[in-house]
């Protein structure tokens, strides 16, 4: 059963102990306030009868990854293998995959530490390993999130395995912000002409595409013809990465013309990929290769992620789409993340102050008359 004692500290706050002894097994925390402590042991009681608790003491980091990796990761893996949808099944693989390699580096490193030595300290030392290791600072950041992942869920009411989130007590590697700006557009149209002429036939209409809404390379690659509706001029990206909510995309006359082109050139019988694998017309393509030819053809080093997402949101930026529009389009979830793409041009910026002025002096010339 649990009690608890009320300690007043130097400073003049107060503080309540409480103590959890059921079944052999005595734990103890402080708390500010007495309803949390009361809550708290409420809920270790219950672990320690159910057979849930474990203390701290007795945990290695090492089990708390493979319960870890047991019963999260490998639920992602089960989900991914029943997934009738091929983008949302490659999506569940690579995370499932993802996190097993950044913990799998952590299990080696941290070995058979207790969860109770595991303290900023020891987090920063794998930190300074993977810098030393010729890491990026947004890689090693992303080796730091999965840690805090999972020590986060070690810590929630279900589990209780710990009481403290350690992982988000360190400071994350700065670095040089990441530069993903829009491609001039002269650039564009030399990558457009390539792409045109390049003998994959699939590259044209792909980026097309992408810089109406800023779509992902793979999300085009998987677009099916179910998806494109040809009388509204839109294409629907049911499962969009941004919140899984679909996305309905208008798309411009000459991608609508291209698409057109590849229905009557290109379309199998049977087949509702759009862009269909040349080894197998069953899968969807692959166009890495076909784009890193382009980048060599035109000597232009420019990511697709660059060539159409950043593109994209300052094409429309400029056109008049505030925030809003931009999230409607390009199925951002949040009002931040345009921010990232989003280039404000010289020529923009000189429009805005000429309009500002030319109104300014309006209403001078209105209040003059009067």
């Amino acid at each position: 059963m649990a009690s608890f004692q009320k300690v007043k500290l130097k400073s003049g706050n107060t503080r309540y102990r409480f103590w959890v002894r059921r079944n052999g097994v005595s734990v103890s925390r402080r708390f500010a306030t007495k309803k949390a402590g009361e809550q708290w042991a409420r809920e270790t009681e219950n672990a320690i009868i159910d057979g849930r608790f474990q203390a701290e003491s007795s945990l290695k980091v090492t089990k708390l990854l493979e319960m870890y990796l047991e019963r999260v990761v490998a639920v992602w893996e089960q989900t991914a293998q029943a997934e009738p949808e091929l983008l949302v099944r490659e999506r569940l693989e690579k995370r499932a995959g993802v996190r097993r390699a950044r913990l799998g580096w952590w299990y080696r490193f941290l070995g058979r530490l207790p969860v109770n030595r595991l303290d900023p300290a020891a987090i920063a030392r794998g930190k300074e390993a993977l810098v030393a290791q010729g890491k990026a600072p947004s890689t090693v950041n992303r080796y730091l999130s999965a840690l805090s992942s999972a020590l986060k869920w070690a810590t929630h009411p279900e589990q209780q395995l710990l009481r403290h989130n350690r992982g988000k007590d360190g400071e994350r590697v700065r670095g040089p912000p990441a530069v993903a700006g829009p491609v001039p557009r002269e650039e564009i149209e030399i990558l457009k002409q390539a792409t045109r002429e390049h003998s994959n036939w699939r590259l044209y209409p792909a980026l097309l595409i992408g810089l109406c809404n800023g779509a992902r390379r793979r999300t085009i690659e998987t677009l099916r013809w179910s998806q494109i509706r040809f009388d509204e001029g839109v294409v629907v990206f049911p499962h969009h990465k941004a919140g899984g909510r679909a996305v309905r995309a208008p798309l411009t006359q000459e991608a609508m013309e291209a698409l057109h082109e590849v229905h009557r050139k290109h379309r199998r019988v049977g087949i509702d990929w759009v862009f269909w694998a040349q080894h197998n017309p069953r899968k969807p393509c692959k166009l890495g290769k076909a784009w890193e030819q382009v980048q060599k053809s035109t000597g232009l080093a420019v990511r697709w992620h660059d060539a159409t997402r950043a593109t994209a949101a300052t094409w429309l930026h400029e056109a008049g789409a505030d925030v809003y529009d931009l999230m409607e389009i390009c199925g951002w979830r949040t009002v931040q993340t345009p921010q990232r793409y989003i280039r404000v041009s010289d020529r923009r910026k000189r429009d805005l102050v000429r309009r500002a002025h030319e109104t300014t002096d309006t209403r001078r010339e209105t209040s003059s008359d009067r």
